[in-house]
This record gives C-alpha cells, sequence and structure tokens, in this order.
C-alpha cells in the first residue's frame, strides 16, 4: 500500500532523481484536498503563489519555458507564501 501511495506523488525516479519534474500538479491536488477541508483560504495563497511564479517567469520549470528545477520553482513558489 505505501509504494501505491508514493507512486501518486514519485510517479518517475528519473524525473525525481534529476530534479526536472514540476511539481505543478501535486501543489494542485493538495489545493483541492484543501478546499474539500475547508480550508480555502489557505488553498487560495497557494494558489495564489504559484499563478505568480508562472506569470513571472521565476524560477520556472523547462515545461513553461524555464531553466530550473523541482526545488528552485518550489522554492519560489514558498517564498511567496
Amino acid at each position: 500500500m505505501k509504494d501505491d501511495y508514493n507512486s501518486c506523488f514519485f510517479f518517475n525516479k528519473n524525473f525525481e532523481e534529476k530534479n526536472l519534474a514540476n511539481p505543478t500538479s501535486v501543489i494542485l491536488a493538495a489545493i483541492q484536498i484543501l478546499e474539500y477541508l475547508d480550508m480555502g483560504d489557505k488553498a487560495s495563497k497557494i494558489r495564489n503563489a504559484i499563478t505568480e511564479v508562472i506569470a513571472s517567469g521565476d524560477r520556472t520549470t523547462r515545461d513553461f519555458v524555464g531553466t530550473h528545477g523541482t526545488t528552485d520553482f518550489t522554492e519560489a513558489v514558498l517564498e511567496r507564501l
């Protein structure tokens, strides 16, 4: 069961080990959980932080025509919270 849970978040070890994956989909899934738990205020803050990072191009990943990895993108989101 633990392996099934982890596979949701680390679907491809190659991406994880290379710091290439865009974490947006996992963060958006977490936002949906927060909304389900009636924590919409926190969900909105996180969604706004993601939107700001992507719109500004600050430390975006390659699929957003950036040059940064998972860690840099996540740090940029966290700095906006």
